[in-house]
């Protein structure tokens, strides 16, 4: 991926976003802690502190430098339940367009990786569900 020094965060290591993402687009969904979301609610998983213990395998190493969002809400509410540290959060829904940043399918069926941009502002894209 050629990197544009105005384009993606500093803290970026070569090939992040890797080359076989592509622009992001579609309706997507988050975990968050605010309502409404706040810039802060993603943060990539590195900085979330989400990240797996090494070694990481390059995709998890990519990946962790990514926000991880989902396709489908059934995926995001099964994720919540499983991980203790997530069960209080929020779940968010918004649109991703090619201006937020790069995006690639990961791991899970639903489950995708989001580099943003270092002008993306992805919360005023983004809207808590009430009672889910």
């Amino acid at each position: 991926m050629n990197q544009a020094v105005t384009e993606w965060p500093a803290n970026y290591p070569q090939n992040v976003p890797p080359q076989e993402s592509s622009p992001a687009n579609g309706q997507s969904y988050r975990l968050v802690c605010h309502n409404p979301p706040l810039r802060a609610d993603f943060a990539t998983s590195r900085e979330d502190g989400l990240c797996l213990r090494e070694p990481y395998t390059e995709l998890e190493f990519v990946c962790s430098y990514g926000t991880s969002q989902f396709w489908k809400l059934e995926d995001i509410k099964k994720t919540r339940r499983l991980f203790p540290k997530l069960r209080k959060k929020l779940i968010a829904i918004g649109e991703l367009t090619p201006s937020c940043g790069n995006m690639l399918n990961t791991f899970r069926p639903s489950h995708h990786t989001v580099w943003y941009k270092i002008t993306a502002q992805p919360q005023n894209n983004f809207s808590v569900l009430d009672g889910v």
